[in-house]
């Protein structure tokens, strides 16, 4: 009795054993089948991961292939423009041409969606390389530099260094996964917010000045030139630079197929390129600005362009001056008939801070487009324009305007205002009320004004 009931008990605690054995298995099992699971789906996103990590590094070096490119063609550039040594400027010519080529397949590797702004950098880098291999074929022919081009080294220089900066706060902030992420955000791309804001920031390069309303004026008509009174051209420029002390002016060379003739002046206050119409008219002024200190007011500036383009004949008045990096104020006139502003007629002028001397003008849009116009806006009516503009827009000015777009003209109210702390230049149709253009201010280094 005694051992039939410890082998009934002997039973019961192998099968209790067991059941512990095998509940306790089961969990251990769960628990490793649910690591392998885990283990198996990290593995999987890893490996995706993997793959992004691939293509972010990618990114990455071609980011900082772009960086390390544009640096080194603003310094190969500023060599060019520094030396006088012909062998030298050669060299760095042709080694920023080659880079700003090497930028242009490092941005084709970038994921930027936004084409119009990337188009403006790519056009820039390819300016760069073909600017800088005529320079050096130029050289190789024997010929010199002239102020002219150096003054357009130093300006892509400008530029370059500008770039860089942008590109390279872009580059080092970037977090480990950045560009690859941004994609994935709602369809943002943080190189498309980049090339945007270079775009708006840098690239103002192709133009004397920083951009008033319709800086860009049509240009597509023919210079209409009077009789050649080119055998007097010289004087006509010695009395334009009266007070810069003037040694010589020499005939630089005639322009193929043009009525344009270019001088060069050299003077105590350094050397010009002049472009002049065969009738004596003034069409262009370009030279290096001097270093110094800025001293010039922006009310000095104005006097001073205006005073300069009253001398040589343009019946203008200023519209808009600011003043950028590199000490210069930059001045757009246009003329102004019955308080109307005439925007197809404009003359740009820069000003030396430093030194308060006129060291760049282009008036040709002036000298294709001015005229005679029989111009009337006597049903002018501010209340209107501010009502057609719409209440999303806080209007500090309503004024009259003649401006051109797609070679069609058109009087317009021009009507200034901010939206979110952005200004704005608006032009509607005087009669239709229909917008015709629209521009965005863009703030430069020290502000802009606009008379």
């Amino acid at each position: 009795m005694v051992k039939a009931k410890r082998i009934k008990n002997f039973w019961i605690a192998f099968f209790a054993v067991m059941t512990v054995l095998s509940v306790a298995l089961c969990i251990i099992y769960s628990t490793y089948y649910q690591k392998v699971i885990r283990d198996m789906s990290s593995n999987t996103v890893d490996d995706e991961n993997f793959y992004k990590r691939q293509l972010e590094n990618k990114y990455q070096q071609s980011t900082y292939q772009l960086v390390d490119s544009v640096k080194n063609i603003e310094v190969n550039l500023g060599k060019a423009q520094a030396t006088s040594d012909k062998g030298q400027q050669a060299e760095c010519l042709l080694k920023a041409s080659a880079l700003a080529q090497s930028a242009v397949g490092d941005m084709s590797y970038l994921p930027i969606e936004d084409s119009q702004n990337a188009e403006t950098i790519y056009k820039y880098l390819n300016q760069v390389s073909d600017f800088c291999a005529y320079l050096t074929k130029q050289i190789a022919q024997g010929e010199e530099l002239t102020a002219k081009q150096r003054a357009s080294l130093g300006q892509l220089k400008r530029i370059s260094k500008n770039f860089y900066e942008s590109l390279n706060k872009m580059a080092v902030s970037n977090d480990s996964m950045a560009i690859t992420n941004s994609m994935f955000q709602n369809g943002a791309n943080m190189l498309n917010d980049f090339v945007g804001d270079v775009k708006t920031n840098v690239f103002e390069y192709d133009k004397l000045i920083y951009d008033g309303p319709f800086s860009d004026s049509i240009k597509t008509h023919g210079y209409k030139v009077g009789t050649s009174k080119t055998d007097t051209i010289p004087q006509t420029i010695q009395e334009l630079f009266k007070d810069y002390g003037v040694q010589s002016v020499d005939l630089a060379r005639k322009v193929k197929g043009q009525p344009i003739v270019e001088y060069t002046v050299t003077s105590d206050k350094g050397i010009f390129d002049v472009d002049m119409l065969t009738d004596g008219r003034l069409l262009e002024i370009s030279s290096a600005n001097p270093d110094g200190n800025s001293n010039l007011t922006k009310e000095q500036a104005i006097d001073i362009a205006t005073k300069f383009a009253q001398k040589a004949n343009f019946d203008v008045e200023a519209i808009w001056v600011s003043k950028e990096q590199g000490n210069l104020y930059y001045v757009n006139m246009a003329c102004v008939q019955d308080d109307i502003i005439i925007y197809c007629d404009m003359v740009k002028v820069s000003v030396s801070a430093t030194d308060g001397l006129v060291v760049g003008l282009e008036a040709k849009s002036y000298h294709k487009n001015h005229q005679e116009r029989n111009l009337s806006f006597d049903d002018f009516d501010e209340g209107k324009a501010k009502e057609a503009v719409g209440k999303n827009i806080n209007v500090d000015s309503v004024n009259k305007a003649y401006v051109e777009k797609n070679q069609q003209y058109y009087l317009c109210y021009e009507i200034s205002g901010t939206i979110g702390g952005d200004q704005y230049f608006i032009y509607l149709d005087k009669d239709t009320l229909k917008q015709i253009q629209v521009f965005k201010v863009i703030k430069g280094t020290e502000g802009y004004t606009v008379i």
